[in-house]
């Protein structure tokens, strides 16, 4: 029995082993890398929503504001005062009138009390016009007047009445005047006078005295009354 147990022993010994256990070596940990290389540009964002409007500026101020509107009916006279200011360098009055009676000239008188005693005593003005029609060319000259005519004086060539017949223009307040200047007028009259032409006066006008006027009178010569309409409009110092 003991022979036969050694001789299995021999056969089988080389092929049996123990199995050894596992040696445990703890982790080192080694030196940082270099820095990787950096990534790709990401793509754009979409864009954003726009933003809302601005508010509007305010409005400029009227570089030619009306200043005063009158509208005469069968009146003696159109006195416009109340349009004098600081703020403006020159005056531009327009108007279109019919008159009452036929071949009558159309004058202006000024002020310096608000329209309280229009300036018509001799020698109170000077003026020069020339008016061309249809048939001639005349002037109207004056070195010492009453008034500052703005039509022609001769015979038939004043302003007409018959039906159809009017006058209109523009009058410039060039200077108000001071206490060291005189006022100037420059004016523009277009009219059928009383032989039936369409005529037309260019002049200038001042009143004879060193003073700033601060209102200005329509008046048709005698007892002729007006009809229409009359407009005055500032120019600014500036806008």
């Amino acid at each position: 029995m003991v022979r036969r147990l050694l001789f299995f022993w021999a056969l089988f010994a080389p092929a049996i082993s123990f199995a050894q256990a596992p040696i445990y070596i703890p982790n080192i940990v080694g030196p940082t890398g270099p820095e990787g290389a950096p990534g790709a540009t990401g793509a754009n964002g979409t864009d954003g929503t726009p933003g809302m409007d601005g508010a509007p500026g305010a409005d400029g101020a009227d570089t030619t504001p009306l200043l005063v509107s009158l509208s005469p009916s069968g009146d003696a006279s159109v006195s416009i005062t109340n349009f004098a200011s600081s703020d403006f360098i020159k005056y531009r009055i327009e108007y279109w009138l019919t008159l009452s009676a036929d071949d009558q000239e159309l004058y202006v008188h000024t002020d310096s009390d608000g329209g309280a005693s229009y300036d018509s005593s001799a020698a109170s003005y000077q003026f020069a016009n020339r008016t061309v029609d249809t048939s001639a060319e005349t002037t109207n000259l004056s070195s010492s007047a009453t008034a500052i005519s703005l039509v022609e004086d001769a015979a038939g060539g004043a302003i007409g009445n018959a039906s159809g017949e009017s006058v209109s223009g523009s009058i410039i307040i060039e200077h108000l005047g001071s206490a060291s200047t005189q006022p100037i007028l420059t004016f523009r009259t277009a009219y059928v006078s009383a032989n039936g032409s369409i005529s037309l006066t260019e002049g200038a006008g001042t009143r004879l005295a060193n003073a700033a006027i601060d209102a200005i009178e329509f008046d048709p010569e005698g007892a002729t009354t007006v009809t229409g309409e009359v407009r005055v409009y500032g120019i600014r110092n500036a806008n």
